[in-house]
């Protein structure tokens, strides 16, 4: 049974990250699987339990987006709403794939793959760097992310968040897509886990713990993004985040951080 001082740390860092990653695009997994690693829990409680959070704050996440306007999620949106759907459906092939991987790949091998793909894509962004929207592009975007986010916990909002930067679209819709398109995809991998592995007790207390301090941080990340007027330095400071992503998976992968 987990102490009460240790489930407030992980709320804390759950609200922490989660507003970081409704804010900029990306962050909450990617940070916090090796952060509760140090803790002492097992990858096959933290994976799980970031995608059953991630169920509840991509829905309200991307529910704050549109309610602040930084995107558009009404009937008329046919664009983001195609997004969504094709991201999501691809997403969860890759997501029952990646599950399966999880258990039996080596965890270097997946973190050094996460994280100079993540490095690559934040450069990008950086250095301005646009292609011409297409859907094809976007649909190889997301089998990728959602690979990456089943496989690991983390990875998804920064690769799509920048890889839909890269394609044309703007950077506020990118953000609120890429959490719209979390909930589906997290759903598939919690049953995919589940049917897999038992349900411990250090799981459900992690997931709680992760979703009483997510939640309400979507509400003051989607207000963070409002408050960003100039997209151009938006964009930067998006790029700049995910540029550290890639290099502290990189990092931590290899123990030059976090021994």
């Amino acid at each position: 049974m987990m102490e009460l001082e240790l489930l407030i740390i992980i709320v804390i860092f759950a609200f922490a990250f989660e507003f970081v990653d409704t804010s900029l695009g990306g962050g909450y997994g990617t940070i916090l699987t090796p952060l509760l690693l140090l803790l002492s829990f097992h990858r096959l409680d933290i994976v799980p339990a970031i995608l059953f959070s991630e169920i509840f704050t991509g829905i309200s996440g991307a529910t704050m987006h549109h309610f602040y306007g930084n995107a558009d999620f009404s009937r008329k949106a046919r664009i983001n709403w195609r997004v969504i759907i094709l991201i999501s459906l691809l997403g969860i092939g890759a997501t029952i794939f990646a599950v399966f991987l999880a258990i039996k790949l080596d965890k270097i091998i997946i973190d050094t793959y996460i994280g100079i793909l993540v490095l690559s894509m934040g450069i990008l962004m950086i250095l301005n760097r646009k292609y011409r929207f297409s859907w094809k592009k976007i649909g190889i975007i997301g089998t990728i992310s959602a690979f990456n986010k089943s496989i690991s916990g983390g990875g998804f909002g920064p690769l799509i968040t920048a890889g839909q930067v890269v394609s044309g679209r703007d950077t506020k819709n990118s953000i609120a897509t890429a959490l719209a398109c979390e909930a589906p995809i997290c759903l598939v991998g919690l049953m995919t886990y589940f049917l897999l592995n038992p349900i411990t007790i250090d799981f459900i207390l992690l997931s709680l713990a992760l979703i009483i301090g997510a939640l309400p941080a979507t509400i003051f990340g989607a207000f963070m993004t409002k408050k960003m007027k100039n997209e151009k330095l938006f964009k930067q400071l998006t790029g700049s985040f995910i540029i550290f992503l890639g290099i502290f998976v990189i990092l931590k992968t290899y123990k030059i951080i976090f021994p």
